[in-house]
């Protein structure tokens, strides 16, 4: 892992981090998400998936992200949420 992918993997942790920390939850996190999914395509298309996983182990906000966009996906994809 790079400097740069812990860097990115501290960056996001730290935000997950912030929002949960106000009492914040999923919504909160895709209010805010714009700025880190840049950091987050490029972890998840530089590291193996042993890696990521690991990383989200270690850092819980990581995975929390991770966990809001699945949420979002299945919500679009089962029409749970509306795009128009």
């Amino acid at each position: 892992m790079t400097e740069k992918q812990k860097h990115q993997i501290e960056r996001i942790d730290s935000f997950v981090g912030s929002v949960l920390a106000n009492g914040g939850a999923h919504e909160d996190i895709l209010k805010g998400m714009y700025d880190y999914m840049g950091d987050f395509r490029e972890l998840m298309d530089g590291l193996a998936k042993a890696e990521f996983d690991k990383a989200c182990q270690d850092k819980p906000g990581l995975l929390y992200f991770a966990k809001t966009l699945e949420i979002l996906a299945q919500g679009l994809s089962d029409g749970e949420i509306k795009t128009e």
